[in-house]
């Protein structure tokens, strides 16, 4: 579900497993005591839509790239597997397909990131290729558009 309060976004990526994954070192960050800090997102609902699920294990960020276009960025707590965690996802992602008029969705993820690659075509996301990212390095790019992901999903 949609969220204006970033508590269950900050309490995920803070978490110090998941931190570390998403390449955040905190000694950059004086300006907030070294926290991945996601308050301002909110203040920007246009361009942000914080969604979680309920058991508050898993939360994307998707951030407007283009009209009817959003980059979807995921996060979830080390424990947050199996079939349930894939059902929340789809469940995020069908949101904003449906309640968020969002035709696309799209991501890179980190080459290295085996199971975050996973993941993205298990929530059914296809491949469209490849490219180099400025601080994550080589990535692959994912693709959901949302006439073909709700026929396949629901």
């Amino acid at each position: 579900m949609r969220t204006f309060d970033p508590t269950v976004h900050n309490m995920i990526g803070n978490h110090p497993d998941v931190v570390r994954s998403l390449e955040w070192n905190p000694e950059d960050h004086p300006e907030t005591n070294g926290w991945l800090l996601f308050g301002n997102l909110t203040e920007d609902p246009a361009s942000y839509w914080l969604l979680h699920n309920e058991p508050q294990t898993l939360a994307m960020i998707f951030e407007w790239s283009a009209p009817f276009t959003v980059q979807m960025h995921t996060m979830s707590l080390p424990g947050s597997r199996g079939k349930a965690m894939m059902q929340d996802a789809k469940t995020l992602i069908r949101e904003m397909f449906v309640d968020h008029e969002a035709e696309v969705i799209w991501g890179m993820t980190p080459l290295h990131n085996r199971r975050a690659r996973m993941f993205n075509r298990l929530v059914g996301a296809k491949s469209c290729g490849f490219g180099q990212h400025h601080v994550a390095g080589e990535v692959e790019y994912f693709r959901n558009n949302r006439d073909d992901w709700l026929r396949d999903h629901g």
